[in-house]
């Protein structure tokens, strides 16, 4: 297919399964996403259409994990259970494969991703204004069928213990967490290259109205690398912003809220210490073990049973599958999301958003997130990202060069191939 019209089936691919990520169907004893489906259709379509390639590098590796972790589940006892280790199977397997385009088709490409994140900004803003004219937030629950709901995720959650508002879910996310992750992805994206102060104000004030610390971990995670995507210009919207994002929060007892999750850290028991602390430290118990079980860990899927809440991949697969596996696991996934071609803060975001979100390890719609914005998609001729000037203005054609050490225009090669059409 021409490049245009496959960089429309890619983000149209992605916002469908935006948008069913609540749906997933009961077996095995757990709930199958439907976008595991999603992808499977993806990497099927694009096999048949000619556009997909097989990163050989990537097959190596990940047959490297896969006899690994295999290995690690048979040494580590009766525990490991079978249908955990066939989703990690299926869920990476389709890391191995990618589809090139140009820099310019990228750029639109995160272009039309700005828009649907616009959207979903809007879904907060409706789901607030919804609760205060006293109607409340539309609940798909309340649409799909309960066999077909995605479970183990808090959909309608209250700001705080019997507050009257719940925190907004942008309708179609499966809870808060993922409806602020995906704010952040905007605001980053929008500062590094699109630089619109309307749409970094939307974004901003929606992240900070989801009450979510996900995403707005995220943002500070990202904050060192987004430093060298940093524009002059963009100080005065900065000095603009900052009061008034600072006001908002304040008022809206934003702050309050983050201090009040910092102190579950070391609050036994609650979400913070539960997600983060304690999981930790199961992880250092298990290394301070046995030889045996520092190198083929416990077993697949075994670690939700024993924490009984859901987990980080930096727990999960060391816990699991053992030091061994734990390395070549994240040599893979590393080289997978860095080797594309893709803006660097593409990749790096998208991998502190899989480390730092629960659950990442299995959960499809997280995987499916890294193979839109960087794994599956190579970008012909890796640029100099950091040095190109406003994106959007290149996007059409328009772009200033940008000086380079050597003084040379960074962007030449780009903007004559725009030219020639």
């Amino acid at each position: 297919m021409s490049e245009k019209t496959l960089v429309t089936v890619l983000i149209g691919t992605f916002f469908f399964a935006v948008v069913t990520m609540k749906i997933g169907a009961h077996m095995m004893g757990t709930a199958i996403q439907f976008t595991l489906i999603i992808m499977a259709a993806l990497i099927a379509g694009l096999m048949i259409w000619g556009d997909l390639k097989i990163n050989l590098n990537r097959v190596f590796l990940y047959i490297a994990f896969i006899v690994a972790g295999g290995i690690a589940n048979i040494l580590s006892g009766p525990a490991s259970q079978l249908p955990s280790f066939l989703f990690v199977f299926v869920i990476y397997f389709f890391y191995i494969f990618n589809v090139s385009i140009s820099p310019e088709s990228y750029v639109k490409y995160l272009s039309y991703f700005q828009k649907g994140a616009l959207v979903a900004a809007f879904c907060v803003f409706l789901d607030w204004v919804l609760q205060i004219a006293g109607i409340g937030m539309p609940n798909l629950d309340h649409i799909i069928p309960e066999n077909l709901i995605m479970f183990n995720y808090v959909y309608v959650q209250p700001l705080e213990w019997g507050a009257k508002y719940m925190k907004p879910n942008g309708i179609f996310f499966l809870e808060a967490s993922y409806i602020s992750q995906f704010m952040a992805f905007g605001l980053i994206i929008e500062f590094c290259f699109f630089r619109r102060l309307l749409w970094m104000g939307a974004f901003g004030s929606a992240l900070l109205l989801t009450f979510g610390g996900t995403g707005m971990l995220c943002v500070i995670l990202c904050a060192p690398v987004m430093l060298f995507y940093f524009r002059a210009k963009l100080i005065p919207i900065i000095l603009i912003v900052t009061p008034v994002a600072a006001v908002v929060a304040l008022q809206a007892g934003l702050l309050q809220n983050i201090e009040m999750r910092s102190d579950e850290l070391n609050e036994k028991g609650s979400s913070g210490n539960m997600r983060f602390t304690q999981q930790l430290l199961v992880v250092e118990g298990m290394f301070e073990g046995t030889t045996h079980r520092a190198l083929v860990g416990y077993g697949s899927g075994v670690m939700l049973r024993q924490l009984h809440t859901m987990y980080t991949p930096v727990a999960k697969v060391a816990y699991e599958y053992g030091l061994i596996v734990y390395v070549i696991f994240y040599i893979f996934f590393i080289y997978c999301i860095f080797g594309s071609g893709v803006p660097f803060i593409i990749s790096w975001m998208m991998l502190m958003q899989y480390l730092f979100l629960n659950g990442s390890f299995l959960v499809p719609i997280n995987n499916f997130y890294i193979m839109m914005l960087c794994s599956l998609i190579s970008v012909r001729g890796r640029p100099r990202w950091t040095t190109f000037g406003n994106v959007l203005d290149l996007a059409r054609g328009r772009a200033e060069p940008v000086g380079l050490s050597g003084g040379q225009p960074a962007i030449v090669d780009v903007r004559a191939r725009l030219e020639r059409g």
